[in-house]
C-alpha cells in the first residue's frame, strides 16, 4: 500500500501521480531512458538521482532499487531532469528487514549506488570517491564533479534541497472541499497523497485531472480532481457529489468569482524538520535548514528561489551585485534588512537604504531579498550585529519591547537596560524569552556579559548545543560595548 508521505516530498526527482487503470502510478510521460542521454548528461542525471535517495532518508523514505533502476530522464530546455521510477516507501522499515544498524545503512547505501550507475550507464567506481563515504550519500555527492562547478547549473541546485508537506485532511461523506493551489506539480501532489491516505482509510478514491472527463458510473467514494477548472467543471463536481455518500476535493486554479482557501498544510510531522538539504556537508546542511527555520516560506516563489540560487553556490552566500561593492555587507539595502530578523515594510526600507523602486526591484529579481506580504526581508535569518541605524529602528517600538533595548544598545546607546531586563528574566525562570530576544545577535556583538546571560539562558532551557556554541565563541575575542 502506497505511503502518502511519499508523495508530498517536494523535490523534481521524487515523481507526482497520474491515475490508472489500478488506482495510480507516476507520472513518467514523455520521459525517456537516462541511457539515450550523452555522457555528461547522464552523469548530472545520476548526481540528481543520488541527492533524491539522500533526500528521501531525511524524511524516512527509501525509493527501492526498483524506483532508481526504473527511474527515468525528462528533456527540458535547461537539461535533462531525472525522475524516480516508483513511489518511495518508508525506510525504516526496509532498515528492520536488513537487522537495522550500521550493515543496513551500508546496504541501502550500496543499493543506491549501484542502481544509479546500473540506470545511468556509468561505471560503478565512477559514484564512488576514494575516501571515506561518510554518512549514507554525503562522501559520494560531495565528491562528484558535477557539484564540484561554480555555480552549480540550477537543475541540479534545485535537486539539492526539498520540502515535505503534510497531507491535507481528509473529506466527510458528503463533503465538497475547494483547496486553491497554483502550482500545477504540488496539486498532483497533494490530490495523490489524498489518494493514498484514503486508500489507507478503506476509502476508494478516484483520482481525476483537469480536462479528463469525470467517471460516473464506478464505485468510487472520493472524487480528487486537481488542474485548472472551469465554471462547467465545477458544476460536475457538485453533480457527481451529489450521490448519497459521496465525497469531493477540488485542488489547483479556479475561475474569476471563486476564492477558495489555501490549504493548511505546513511541514512534515515525521522528520520534525520539512526541509531538509543534501550535497554538503552535515553541520552544513543542519545550518542552512536552520537558517531559515520559521521564515522559510514553501508557497513563496521568491523563498524557493533564493534557496536554488543559495545551493547553485552550495549553500553559500553571494557576494553582493551592486556596484563598487566586494561585500554584500555595505550593500545599502542588505545593511538596512539586517537590522531586523523578520524584514521590513517598503517604506522603511527605503528611508533606511535610499534605494529606489528600481534598485530594490533589481535586488528581488537576483534573490538577495524576499518579498513576503507587506514586509520586505532577507531570504535567511541575519545575526544582528552593531550599527548607528538600529537606533532607527528602536524608536518605532514600545517603551516596554525588549527589542528596543536590545536596538538601542546595537546602537551604541548602552548595554546596562538589556543586561538588567536580561538577569530579571533569568531570575523569574523565563530563560525562553531570553533566549529568543538575545539569540538573534552575533556573537560577541555586545561583550562578555550579554554572552554570559545567553549562556545562561541556555543551559537554564537545556538547550546544550546552544551553550556549547556560546561558550566556544567567548573563547575568542568579543567586543568591548
Amino acid at each position: 500500500m502506497l505511503e502518502p508521505r511519499g508523495l508530498l516530498v517536494d523535490n523534481p526527482v521524487f515523481p507526482v501521480a497520474c491515475s490508472s487503470a489500478h488506482g495510480i502510478e507516476c507520472d513518467l510521460e514523455g520521459t525517456v531512458s537516462i541511457r539515450s542521454l550523452a555522457l555528461v548528461e547522464r552523469r548530472r542525471v545520476a548526481v540528481q538521482l543520488m541527492a533524491g535517495a539522500a533526500l528521501a532518508a531525511e524524511f524516512d523514505l527509501w525509493p527501492g532499487r526498483l524506483g532508481l533502476r526504473a527511474a527515468r530522464a525528462r528533456r527540458s530546455s535547461g537539461g535533462a531532469q531525472g525522475i524516480f521510477g516508483a513511489f518511495p516507501r518508508p525506510l525504516t522499515v526496509v532498515h528492520a528487514r536488513l537487522g537495522g544498524g550500521d550493515a543496513a545503512l551500508e546496504t541501502t547505501r550500496n543499493a543506491v549506488l549501484d542502481s544509479v550507475a546500473q540506470v545511468c550507464g556509468l561505471r560503478a567506481d565512477e559514484l564512488r570517491p576514494n575516501e571515506d563515504l561518510g554518512f549514507f550519500l554525503e562522501g559520494a555527492l560531495r565528491q562528484s564533479t558535477v557539484l564540484r562547478e561554480r555555480p552549480v547549473d540550477p537543475m541540479i541546485a534545485r535537486c539539492l534541497w526539498a520540502y515535505q508537506w503534510n497531507c491535507p485532511s481528509l473529506p466527510d461523506e458528503g463533503e465538497i472541499v475547494f483547496w486553491k493551489v497554483a502550482d500545477p506539480w504540488l496539486a498532483r501532489r497533494l490530490g495523490g497523497a489524498l489518494w493514498a491516505a484514503l486508500q489507507r482509510e478503506g476509502r476508494s478514491a478516484l483520482l481525476v485531472h483537469g480536462g479528463a472527463s469525470i467517471r460516473t458510473d464506478g464505485t468510487e467514494r472520493v472524487l480528487i480532481l486537481m488542474g485548472r477548472h472551469s465554471d462547467e467543471v465545477l458544476a460536475g463536481v457538485d453533480a457527481w457529489a451529489g450521490r448519497q455518500g459521496r465525497a469531493a476535493v477540488v485542488i489547483g486554479e479556479f475561475p474569476p468569482g471563486w476564492d477558495p482557501p489555501t490549504p493548511t498544510i505546513g511541514g512534515s510531522r515525521t522528520s520534525g524538520r520539512p526541509l531538509a538539504i543534501t550535497g554538503v556537508p552535515l553541520d552544513t546542511a543542519l545550518r542552512v535548514a536552520e537558517e531559515r527555520k520559521g521564515r522559510f516560506n514553501p508557497w513563496n516563489e521568491a523563498d524557493r528561489r533564493a534557496l536554488t540560487d543559495a545551493a547553485c553556490q552550495l549553500f553559500e552566500q553571494r557576494p553582493s551585485s551592486a556596484q563598487g561593492s566586494g561585500s554584500r555587507a555595505v550593500d545599502p539595502v542588505f545593511r538596512a534588512l539586517s537590522l531586523r530578523s523578520d524584514g521590513l515594510d517598503r517604506t522603511t526600507l527605503i528611508a533606511l537604504s535610499g534605494a529606489d523602486d528600481a534598485a530594490l526591484g533589481c535586488r528581488a529579481a537576483e534573490g538577495m531579498v524576499v518579498i513576503d506580504g507587506e514586509r520586505w526581508r532577507l531570504p535567511t535569518a541575519p545575526q544582528l550585529t552593531p550599527d548607528p541605524l538600529h537606533a532607527r529602528i528602536a524608536e518605532t517600538m514600545k517603551e516596554e519591547d525588549p527589542q528596543r533595548l536590545v536596538h538601542q544598545a546595537l546602537a551604541g546607546e548602552g548595554v546596562g537596560g538589556l543586561i538588567r531586563w536580561a538577569r530579571s528574566q533569568l531570575d523569574s525562570l523565563r530563560s525562553e524569552t531570553v533566549r529568543e530576544v538575545l539569540g538573534p545577535m552575533q556573537s560577541g556583538a555586545l561583550g562578555i556579559e550579554i554572552e554570559e546571560l545567553k549562556a545562561e539562558a541556555s543551559l537554564a532551557g537545556l538547550d546544550l548545543s546552544g551553550a556549547r556554541r556560546t561558550i566556544a565563541a567567548m573563547d575568542g575575542p568579543v567586543s568591548d560595548p
